[in-house]
């Protein structure tokens, strides 16, 4: 009997035990790549889907839908210009909830803004006429009632802040509280002023229109109900 012949099954076997063990550890390395780029998926659309989730579930629309099972997720604010509107349809149904009224006085809100020496024009200044930035807060400088050229937006800043605290609660950067110091802090109690604490009274009004500007203008949608 040939002996080449006699170890050629033999030689065959081995090639194949070869190829079969090559084409498992393929099929592994292929099991193992796919498995790990499934469990990546979701942490991707998760990461992805974080901002469009805040930018539905942080409007007044959301709110008052109620979902419970998808909570609002902060920061949350919305313009001067959004409450202004929710204040003309349907009833201003959308204030229901702040306890504030669109047809309420602006100084019963911020009473520094009726106190010497400051005061609002009109006095009967409402708020939905703040937000619409039709009243004017005007200073006592040495007897005579001045201008002092604040922000124009200033108080339909610190209206919608005020709403959007009470609105949207912890989702929204900053309390009332902190919102009505910060606009005494501005404003101070002085009863006297010269130019110059006029000037840093402006420059701190300033400040706090900016600062609440960025925290209301946080949802870029604003649909009225």
């Amino acid at each position: 009997m040939n002996p080449h012949i006699e170890q050629k099954p033999d030689a065959l076997s081995e090639a194949e035990a070869e190829r079969s063990d090559a084409r498992a550890r393929a099929l592994a390395r292929r099991r193992r790549f796919l498995t790990g780029g499934l469990s990546a998926v979701p942490a991707i659309v998760t990461l992805a889907n974080k901002p469009a989730l805040a930018k539905n579930f942080c409007t007044i629309s959301a709110k008052l839908s109620g979902n419970a099972s998808r909570p609002m997720r902060g920061p949350c604010g919305s313009s001067p210009g959004c409450w202004k509107n929710h204040a003309l349809r349907n009833n201003a149904s959308s204030w229901t909830s702040t306890g504030l009224s669109p047809h309420g006085l602006l100084t019963s809100l911020f009473p520094i803004l009726k106190t010497n020496p400051w005061r609002c024009v009109p006095s009967d200044a409402t708020l939905l006429q703040a937000l619409e930035k039709n009243c004017v807060i005007q200073a006592k400088v040495n007897g005579s009632w001045v201008d002092p050229k604040f922000p124009k937006a200033f108080t339909a800043q610190i209206v919608a802040g005020v709403l959007n605290a009470r609105f949207f609660g912890i989702a929204y950067p900053m309390s009332e509280e902190a919102i009505k110091a910060s606009v005494i802090n501005a404003l101070s109690f002085s009863s006297s002023l010269n130019d110059s604490k006029l000037k840093n009274c402006k420059d701190k009004v300033s400040t706090l229109t900016d600062t609440l500007g960025g925290y209301n203008n946080v949802n870029d949608e604003c649909i009225v109900l």
